[in-house]
């Protein structure tokens, strides 16, 4: 469902999430090392899952994200796959 509200040459449109779609991955990494993201990091539609000891799927402060994003860091095109702790930011 979406609802489109205008006014004063604006639109705000609110999209269900659940009905969005997920585009299919293109492929998968296997991700044994935080990837440190500086700048846009385009994932291409990969998924991204952990491996070794990024890949236990436990979520406590000491593990290690997929992602270590700096300030002002963009991800694109990420598809996040399970085991890991996905990404993580300063602050």
């Amino acid at each position: 469902m979406a609802v489109v509200a205008l006014g004063l040459g604006a639109a705000v449109v609110f999209t269900n999430f659940a009905s969005a779609a997920v585009p299919e991955a293109t492929g998968e990494q296997v991700v044994t090392e935080t990837i440190e993201v500086t700048g846009v990091f385009d994932g291409e539609n990969q998924r991204f899952v952990g491996g070794g000891a990024l890949g236990d799927g436990g979520q406590d402060e000491g593990q290690d994200p997929l992602f270590q994003l700096a300030d002002g860091a963009t991800l694109r095109n990420v598809i996040l796959g399970s085991p890991a702790r996905p990404v993580s930011r300063p602050g």
